[in-house]
């Protein structure tokens, strides 16, 4: 029987870049489908009352710094930990995503090319002429990809992406949808992996008696 996973993601966050390539090694081992959904990830904070990384204690700050190094080099990545153009507004970038699926393209090396241009290279993304280019990079066509990112059709799927997760729960990203069961992070992968490999049912929240 196939299996689909929901992926929601942001090219904003780092977390979706590291764990990228493990993601898409792990559902090409499992047969897996990937059902792609950009989310607008300060909705997504806001609706779950998470702080933005910069209003987060200094403490908290620190450690997100700890773990980029630890997964870096846990996911043979070499980054930039506060590259110059780092935060950026992602939405553009992430309705050419949609764009693309729309298109019937995959989307992921458009992905990875944004990724490795945000952590590694330092690219501007709030420059839409670079992200045409990494479409471009990716053997798409970044031009008529981000023309399409600006109908409502696409705005309305982008939106409908984010109530999904809502809905579902999910209050960060990258976040994984199997059978119900969300995994939040990508260290997660492997649990995903080991549950689509099991085939059983999705885990739901379990809250003490009343």
């Amino acid at each position: 029987m196939s299996v689909a996973i929901d992926y929601y993601f942001s090219l904003l966050s780092p977390w979706a870049y590291i764990g990228h390539d493990a993601f898409h090694e792990a559902m090409k081992r499992t047969g897996a489908t990937i059902n792609y959904k950009p989310v607008a990830i300060g909705t997504l904070f806001g609706e779950s009352a998470t702080l933005p990384l910069g209003q987060r204690h200094k403490t908290r700050q620190a450690y997100r710094t700890l773990e980029l190094q630890r997964w870096a080099i846990k996911r043979g990545l070499d980054f930039n930990n506060w590259p110059a153009h780092w935060p950026f507004t992602p939405v553009t970038g992430d309705k050419m995503i949609i764009a693309a699926l729309k298109d019937g393209a995959d989307p992921a090396g458009f992905m990875r090319q944004v990724f490795t241009g945000i952590w590694e290279r330092e690219t501007d993304f709030n420059n839409d002429v670079e992200l045409v280019n990494a479409a471009n990079a990716a053997g798409l066509d970044g031009a008529a990809l981000l023309a399409q990112s600006q109908n409502e059709e696409v705005d309305a799927i982008y939106d409908a992406n984010t109530k999904t997760a809502v809905d579902a729960g999910i209050f960060g990203v990258p976040a994984y949808l199997y059978n119900g069961e969300y995994f939040w992070g990508q260290d997660r992968i492997e649990l995903l992996e080991d549950a689509i490999n099991a085939g059983r049912d999705g885990f739901k929240p379990v809250f003490p008696a009343s």
